[in-house]
């Protein structure tokens, strides 16, 4: 501890007098420990011991950058992963920590550095920075889509199973209505709280179309077996 005899003395003897009680049974041969003082270390030893490892841990971390980030599922999966690598690059110094979620976050309360969400990028006490525009549009697999008859233009939308979000029921009506359709008539079937797993849907073989996240799908799209059915967005 690099301290002296005296000076561990003098802090034991202001703990007591702190305490109250008498920790130590003092004689020529040394000190003891006391009833009282053997029932308080007892109680503190795995405080210290927590301590120990806790400053061990944090020693032991490596320098750099420590950046923590809150999204959802299905952006980390397949936008901000397949960039992982090229921000290490850039950024070899720089520690990720992700974490993802559904709901709204205290970025204070949870230890966090960023949140990355779609909206308008106004929240209270918060610095929005704008990222990219991102739109919503139908999708299906390249099969399902053969069985379509896309001559009819977006009304086939209408007619066919529409896979959606539960926590945004009016996505496919206002994308309808973007369309020209009234947007009244719908065949809602299966809702995901996911993005990712309602693509994994599909992918499976889950007949019907899904609108989804244009941030999304770059990867599927580009491998040619998801297919955009339409140009209008919302």
């Amino acid at each position: 501890m690099h301290v002296t005899q005296g000076a561990v003395s003098q802090h034991v003897a202001k703990l007591e007098t702190y305490l109250g009680v008498q920790l130590f049974e003092r004689s020529p041969r040394g000190l003891k420990l006391t009833e009282k003082g053997s029932r308080y270390y007892a109680w503190i030893a795995d405080g210290i011991e927590s301590l120990q490892e806790a400053t061990a841990a944090i020693r032991a971390e490596p320098a750099g950058m420590h950046l923590s980030v809150a999204t959802l599922n299905s952006f980390a999966a397949q936008w901000l992963m397949p960039r992982l690598s090229s921000f290490q690059a850039q950024h070899p110094e720089v520690q990720l920590r992700i974490e993802t979620s559904l709901t709204p976050v205290d970025l204070a309360e949870r230890n966090l550095d960023c949140a990355i969400r779609r909206g308008p990028g106004r929240w209270k006490g918060l610095v929005g920075e704008f990222l990219f525009r991102d739109v919503l549009f139908p999708v299906a697999t390249v099969e399902y889509a053969r069985t379509l008859d896309l001559s009819r233009g977006e009304r086939i939308i209408e007619t066919v199973p529409l896979l959606h979000d539960p926590g945004d029921p009016t996505e496919w009506s206002r994308w309808l209505r973007a369309a020209g359709c009234s947007g009244t008539r719908m065949n809602l079937v299966h809702s995901f709280t996911d993005s990712l797993v309602m693509l994994r849907a599909v992918a499976g073989g889950t007949e019907g179309v899904a609108l989804i996240s244009s941030a999304l799908v770059e990867k599927e799209l580009g491998e040619g077996w998801l297919v955009r059915l339409f140009e209008t967005v919302i």
